[in-house]
């Protein structure tokens, strides 16, 4: 049965609970650990968290990158696997989902700018605020998009997101059927949201400027984490991989039983 299933990877994570605490530990651990180190090295030595630690191009920088292409791999995946068998709204908002974490991703970087050293064409030079191939640095009437769109705006989006979708989705079994159903969309688990709200709590006490940046590189970890291992993950396995999770599950109780009968008959 697992060979008729393409998503292989997609099994092991189901039936491993090992690997799922693992991944969830190594995601969620890596992303409070460092946005830590972030905001003791902002009080400790300023320098360095500005020119070192969140500078352009730097390390948290670039883990914020991975962060958003790994939920755009994750979404597209999911798109190609359930292509035959999902409605036409619900594949497209697994696409739509997949090109806004890349869309993120390419902004994060400058769509490879300073990577290849190339040259910013004379629109971005004159309209963009720091000069780069980028949009969320976009300047209009003085204003940068960023502030208007990618932080006021986002803000309220995920507030809606991680406090009304989840109670929304339990209280109300249309919009959970809506969601599952037509949209696909994930919902976010009470210990991812609470991770967020300890990112976003760590990161106010940054005062030199940059704890934007430790905030979005929190905010993309525990994203990918919610995109993994959403409340409502069962909506992303298709029909081919739920019968192998079956069997999956089916022979590793067999197997614990064979266990655990082997184990009395010996005592």
């Amino acid at each position: 049965m697992r060979e008729l299933c393409t998503g292989k990877i997609f099994i092991i994570m189901e039936t491993n609970r090992e690997l799922r605490l693992f991944v969830t530990l190594f995601v969620g651990g890596s992303a409070f650990l460092l946005v830590f180190i972030g905001v003791l090295f902002s009080f400790l030595d300023p320098e360095l968290f500005r020119e070192v630690y969140v500078q352009e191009d730097g390390f948290i920088e670039n883990l914020t990158f991975l962060a958003l292409l790994g939920i755009s791999v994750l979404m597209f995946g999911r798109f190609l696997r359930l292509r035959n068998e999902k409605g036409k709204w619900f594949k497209l908002m697994l696409f739509l989902m997949g090109a806004l974490a890349l869309f993120g991703a390419g902004e994060e970087i400058s769509w490879g700018q300073r990577i290849l050293s190339t040259e910013s064409p004379e629109f971005f030079l004159k309209h963009n605020a720091q000069g780069e191939t980028n949009v969320h640095n976009m300047l209009v009437n003085e204003h940068k998009v960023n502030k208007i769109i990618f932080s006021k705006l986002l803000f309220i989006a995920v507030a809606l997101y991680l406090l009304v979708f989840p109670l929304a989705y339990k209280r109300s079994a249309a919009f959970a059927n809506v969601i599952d159903q037509l949209l696909g969309i994930p919902i976010p688990r009470a210990y991812q949201i609470g991770a967020f709200v300890g990112i976003l709590l760590m990161t106010n006490v940054v005062t030199e400027g940059k704890g934007a940046e430790l905030l979005e590189f929190g905010s993309c970890m525990v994203f990918l984490l919610i995109f993994l291992f959403p409340k409502n993950e069962a909506v992303y396995t298709s029909a081919k991989c739920q019968a192998a999770i079956e069997q999956e599950k089916k022979a590793a109780y067999v197997a614990r039983r064979y266990v655990f009968n082997s184990t009395v008959k010996g005592v």
